[in-house]
């Protein structure tokens, strides 16, 4: 499939369909990308008949949420939003020449092609017609133009551009300021293995970085209090992030384990993000690990959702933060800082 003979999604879909038979040993994925830039068209299918919902719930069930031209969480300042999402946030090309001038319109439509808002789109497609056709794991790529796969060095970024970033002088001009060395897929597989690697994948088992090589892992389990993270994930009835939870197998209330490791600074922060739908409308609701000082070494952290109404379509997700360290932009004059980060696929509940 490509973009000339299938210019629309769901062209793309039924093309995937009809030239990868599983029955033939055929599978594939198919992973939006640079959806931050969709100028809010990234989730906006209202022609998508139920076949194309089923479709693309079936191929689309990663998304990009971090690369080299911006993160694609969330939106700042509008609908769900929280104040770490000011985070390599890059207007769309289109709207770069008045950037200065977006009015509430404008952002608001640019908020709906973030991840967030496309979950929780997700989570009214669900209530109105019983199938959820955005669950979308998280993964994050370089986006490299320069043959450098994996080169997310921040603090010794020269560039993904090629004859752009030539030299200092040009990396440092208006047009390639708003870029960032890009982010990382982390998979959590059974084997390092193509087969292992892509059945996690598929799974949705992945967490996204967006440079730094931050390990970290979401699950649902009913494990004791005093299990750790290892032995919790071992458990059978523990559901791994990129699972859906039902009231056959839930706890009440939810129980989760958030387990991070961090790469060379320390974490600073840690938060598992929920959002769910109450009459109509998703509530979005942060939780905050109860931290006196960064976190050095491997974090273990066992969450309870007391709040969970067992009646309510709801999903999670984590997201930790580095401390600040030095963008790739800064100079000694000007220093400029970060909070470079990670961010697990999500848990679903249905209340079927």
């Amino acid at each position: 499939p490509n973009a000339i003979d299938e210019p629309t999604a769901p062209q793309l879909w039924q093309a995937l369909e009809e030239r990868c038979q599983s029955t033939q040993g055929c599978r594939v994925l198919a992973i939006p990308h640079n959806t931050n830039l969709s100028l809010g068209g990234g989730f906006l299918l209202p022609e998508a008949s139920a076949q194309d919902r089923a479709r693309r719930a079936r191929f689309e069930r990663l998304l990009e949420v971090h690369q080299h031209k911006g993160s694609s969480e969330c939106y700042p300042g509008i609908g769900l939003s929280d104040e770490a999402c000011a985070y390599e946030i890059a207007l769309p090309t289109p709207m770069l020449a008045r950037a200065n001038a977006l009015t509430l319109a404008d952002r608001l439509q640019i908020s709906r092609g973030y991840l967030r808002h496309g979950l929780a789109t997700g989570l009214q497609e669900l209530q109105r017609d019983g199938s959820n056709s955005m669950q979308f794991g998280v993964i994050g790529s370089t986006d490299s133009h320069a043959g450098r796969a994996g080169y997310t060095d921040e603090a010794n970024w020269q560039g993904t551009f090629g004859r752009y970033d030539a030299d200092p002088q040009r990396r440092r001009s208006a047009s390639l300021l708003p870029y960032n060395p890009g982010g990382l897929a982390g998979v959590w597989a059974s084997a390092n293995t193509r087969a292992a690697i892509f059945d996690a994948l598929h799974q949705r088992e992945t967490f996204a970085t967006s440079g730094p090589r931050i390990h970290l892992r979401l699950f649902a389990s009913p494990a004791p209090a005093q299990a750790s993270c290892e032995t919790a994930a071992e458990d059978h009835r523990s559901t791994m992030m990129g699972g859906t939870l039902t009231r056959r197998n839930i706890t009440a209330p939810p129980v989760f384990f958030l387990e991070a490791l961090p790469d060379r600074a320390p974490l600073a922060n840690l938060a598992i993000v929920r959002l769910r739908l109450k009459d109509g409308a998703v509530e979005q609701r942060l939780f905050q690990y109860p931290s006196s000082g960064p976190h050095r070494g491997s974090t273990c952290w066992r969450f309870e959702d007391r709040n969970f109404d067992p009646n309510l379509p709801t999903l999670w997700y984590a997201r930790v933060l580095e401390v600040p360290t030095p963008s790739w932009r800064h100079t000694a004059e000007t220093p400029e800082l970060l909070q470079e980060r990670a961010w697990s696929s999500a848990l679903w509940y249905e209340p079927r």
